[in-house]
């Protein structure tokens, strides 16, 4: 089947979400429920520093790859504007789940990004997803190449990302094999280890 990767438009909202919700089962974004996520991913398509792109796989939609050439402007941005409106969208994981929520949603109102020290003008690569059941065929794949171009089209010269170090090893050796490179180590909430991932932009790969 063809694979092919375009900017979103509004239309794409919904298989955003739900391509979302099936990969990233158990995920803190995922409880916060699809009000919520609506609102985060309309953000990058609205956003003018924000990139979203989805993979379709024949004629479906399957996968999407979201992130932002401006991260702390993104952040700060989307807090004034949709601040409330997301924090409405998470009561009832709010209800279910006070504490764990709670702290997630008071970290994020301070979240610029997390840009490295070394290239604090690098593009957030935030999300990147594709249906379970079409995982393995080259989508993922295909998405972070469309992202990391769009990015330098913009001007950027850098894409990072953060993913866990721990239990994580089939998504690290992804990365890894186009073309990012572990810079450091971040802490979350005094125990959650990730890896901040960094990728040149323009560099050719050696493999895929």
């Amino acid at each position: 089947m063809t694979v092919t990767v375009r900017k979103a438009t509004s239309g794409d909202i919904e298989t955003v979400v739900a391509t979302h919700l099936r990969a990233f089962q158990g995920f803190f974004l995922t409880m916060l429920g699809p009000r919520f996520l609506r609102r985060l991913y309309s953000a990058f398509l609205d956003e003018p520093t924000g990139i979203l792109l989805v993979g379709e796989y024949g004629s479906a939609v399957s996968g999407f790859v979201a992130g932002t050439t401006n991260p702390q402007g993104f952040f700060r941005r989307l807090l004034a504007r949709q601040g409330a409106g997301l924090a409405l969208s998470a009561v009832p994981a709010l209800l279910r789940n006070p504490h764990r929520v709670g702290q997630r949603l008071l970290a994020a109102v301070t979240y610029r990004g997390e840009p490295p020290a070394t290239r604090p003008d690098a593009a957030l690569l935030s999300s990147i997803a594709v249906d379970p059941e079409i995982s393995g065929r080259g989508l993922a794949g295909e998405l972070l190449e469309g992202f990391v171009t769009a990015a330098g089209r913009s001007g950027c010269q850098a894409v990072y990302l953060t993913t866990d170090r721990d239990d994580n090893v089939p998504v690290r050796n992804f990365y890894e094999r186009n073309g990012f490179r572990a810079e450091d180590l971040i802490v979350r909430d005094g125990r959650r280890s990730m890896v901040r991932y960094v990728r040149e932009i323009g560099q050719a790969l050696e493999h895929r």
